[in-house]
């Protein structure tokens, strides 16, 4: 068995598998072989997303429960009278650079495993993430259609809706300097559309980083459609569609 990497004209990586099996006659000469090629990218992305889950729960488990237990110590010593003020001091950064590093913990780990998706719904999740980016200088404006039963069971599109989002705020924020971001996520009978647009700085050739990357590898995965461009007047603006079911990609020989 071998292993191929190939890239489309999109650059694209795809890895695929390939099973060399001889064939021989009767009297076991070698007459030819067959070639068995599987497509593995989306088995790779799966055990590459089971690590990052698994991270995220040794991070939460592990050093946040420290951080925790180290926050109320200091609590404590802040609060006896026989220390120095030089000491309390002390203690008081120490106290207030915890809280900071759980904090960012907390944020590291939600964006490894969105947790508020394996509890509520889509909309619900990316409204709370929306909520913890109102303090950067931004606003975001979110609309949307009313969820239905069927969609919240497709967890495959919703955490790649929630993704989708979370990069391309992100890119708007850190690249574009954006101060203003439009979401609008439709819901249809066959089809879910989401709508990206922001006032960012804008750029006349778009290069497609690791973010935009992953994004159409995604959109991909899911038989879906991509679109983005950036208007001569700035700005950046994105349209994905992705159909209700999508279907699982298979070896061919």
């Amino acid at each position: 068995e071998e292993s191929i990497c190939l890239f489309n004209s999109n650059g694209e990586h795809r890895e695929y598998t390939c099973l060399i099996v001889p064939l021989q006659d009767t009297n076991r000469n070698n007459r030819g072989v067959i070639l068995s090629f599987s497509d593995m990218t989306e088995y790779h992305m799966a055990v590459v997303n089971s690590e990052r889950i698994r991270l995220a729960g040794d991070l939460h488990d592990s050093i946040g429960h420290c951080l925790n237990t180290i926050i109320m110590n200091l609590e404590h010593l802040s609060s006896r009278p026989e220390s120095t003020p030089e000491t309390a001091n002390l203690i008081r950064t120490a106290y207030d650079q915890s809280i900071h590093a759980l904090e960012d913990l907390r944020r590291i780990v939600h964006d490894i495993k969105p947790l508020d998706l394996e509890t509520n719904n889509l909309i619900w999740a990316l409204q709370n993430m929306i909520d913890r980016r109102r303090n950067m200088a931004v606003n975001i404006n979110f609309l949307y259609d009313q969820i239905e039963d069927r969609h919240i069971q497709n967890k495959k599109k919703d955490e790649a809706i929630y993704y989708i989002c979370q990069e391309s705020i992100h890119n708007a924020i850190k690249h574009g300097k954006a101060t203003q971001i439009d979401i609008i996520l439709k819901f249809h009978k066959h089809m879910t559309d989401l709508y990206i647009a922001d006032n960012g700085n804008g750029c006349q050739v778009i290069t497609e980083g690791n973010g935009l990357k992953n994004i159409r590898r995604r959109v991909k995965s899911m038989d879906g459609s991509i679109s983005y461009g950036s208007p001569s007047d700035g700005g950046f603006n994105m349209v994905v569609s992705l159909p209700e079911r999508h279907k699982i990609p298979v070896g061919r020989t």
